[in-house]
């Protein structure tokens, strides 16, 4: 039961769901609040907050493969030291984000941002959601998912709240931003003693202390990074090629699809502990590879399949998401069942410390801008763009896991002369 990847993904992805219901609420409040184009720059402001926090995601996810390898040999002692360390980095590199923050508030004009607080906002909140990940990773790296799961919930719906209850009384984008970052903050400060009675363990003593050997997993941050781009550069694209009008409209029709990709998220928080636990221990693998990937497909399809059949009839009724296209949404859902598939091989590759997918993934990044631009894409177009993107890099990622099999089963088991 330990390395049931099934079981507890489950149990993760319900948690997840209830979380990303909180994400969904605040889009959704949202887009009823904020009057026409200013939703759409909400929208491409939380997903460049994705987009800038995607290399310490890539971290986290590195800290998780790690406290689970050093879990697996020394105990949950040196998992709990080191998550110190690592929040004691983030608390060190506080006054450099705020500089920089500054920074980009100054150049906002030049970079057409448009309320130079969104700019200030944005590396501060990237640091606030950065701090309850690590204590998250650290949780699910020990393999204590019921309590990961809780600090995922108060975070998200602390976040969903506040970011609401500033948009309606300001009714600006930048304060949305800013209750997500007061949000995550105050879910942090609020978990942290919590996290310390749960562990129920004290630091090691920093000599002690096993390294986190963070200069060593560029590749893993480069590979993850790019997936985090890759998913949300679309919208990006958007809010550069498209009008204020249109980039309202895809951001409506992008908000269920993106809303599947996040939700598959919990498959891969589980695949990556598990897998590496399994490979730490020489144990087999490949069943809990098989099935995470399946997983993936099978709930991202399941999702899309219901807005397919659902969308419809709600947008005819009070609870309808202002401006969406169902037809645009439903190509995104269709490229939703991909990214999603694709999300836990890249967090497979990670796990195994294997990267070629993972860079891979800066020529689909390139392709997909490429074609964007030079087709002068509108919605449908990019929408359709990112499906063909999407699913071609999948085939492309099931080809070459397939051979990567083939190549160890033929070093495991040579044939006979």
């Amino acid at each position: 039961m330990r390395h049931s990847i099934i079981r507890r993904s489950g149990g993760v992805t319900i948690a997840f769901v209830l979380g990303h219901a909180f994400n969904f609420a605040l889009f959704w409040g949202a887009d009823r609040i904020l009057d026409s184009g200013r939703f759409g720059l909400f929208y491409t402001a939380v997903m460049t907050i994705g987009i800038v926090m995607s290399p310490m995601m890539a971290v986290t996810l590195v800290l998780a493969r790690r406290f689970a390898e050093v879990g697996a040999k020394a105990g949950r002692r040196q998992v709990v030291a080191m998550t110190w360390v690592m929040l004691g980095l983030c608390m060190r590199a506080a006054p450099f984000v705020v500089a920089v923050g500054a920074l980009l508030a100054v150049m906002a004009p030049w970079y057409s941002i448009e309320a130079w607080p969104i700019a200030l906002l944005i590396p501060i909140t990237v640091l606030a959601l950065v701090v309850a990940e690590i204590l998250r990773a650290s949780l699910q790296s020990m393999l204590l998912f019921a309590r990961a799961s809780a600090l995922w919930i108060v975070n998200t719906g602390s976040q969903f709240g506040f970011s609401l209850g500033a948009l309606f009384l300001f009714t600006k984008v930048w304060a949305g931003i800013a209750g997500i970052f007061v949000g995550a903050t105050l879910a942090s400060a609020a978990f942290l003693p919590w996290f310390a009675r749960a562990t129920r363990q004290k630091a090691s003593e920093p000599s002690k202390v096993i390294s986190l050997r963070l200069k060593q997993e560029i590749p893993v941050i480069i590979s993850y990074s790019l997936f985090i781009l890759l998913n949300n550069v679309d919208i990006l694209l958007g809010y550069v090629l498209l009008s204020r009008a249109d980039l309202d409209t895809y951001a409506a029709s992008a908000l269920l699809p993106k809303a599947i990709i996040a939700a598959t998220f919990a498959i891969a928080q589980v695949v990556l502990p598990v897998v590496t636990d399994q490979h730490a221990g020489a144990l087999p693998f490949r069943l809990s590879v098989i099935k995470g990937i399946a997983m993936a497909i099978v709930t991202a399809a399941a999702a899309a399949g219901l807005l397919w059949t659902v969308v419809p009839f709600v947008q005819r009724t009070a609870l309808a998401i202002r401006g969406l296209d169902v037809r645009l949404m439903n190509i995104l859902a269709i490229g939703a069942v991909a990214m999603s598939a694709l999300r836990v091989v890249v967090v497979i590759e990670v796990a195994l410390q294997r990267y070629a997918l993972g860079f891979a993934q800066a020529g689909a990044v390139v392709l997909f801008a490429f074609l964007c631009v030079t087709s002068h894409a509108g919605p449908t177009r990019i929408a359709e763009l990112y499906l063909m993107i999407s699913s071609g890099f999948l085939i492309l990622s099931g080809l070459m896991i397939a051979a990567m099999w083939t190549a160890l089963s033929r070093a495991m088991h040579p044939p006979f002369h």
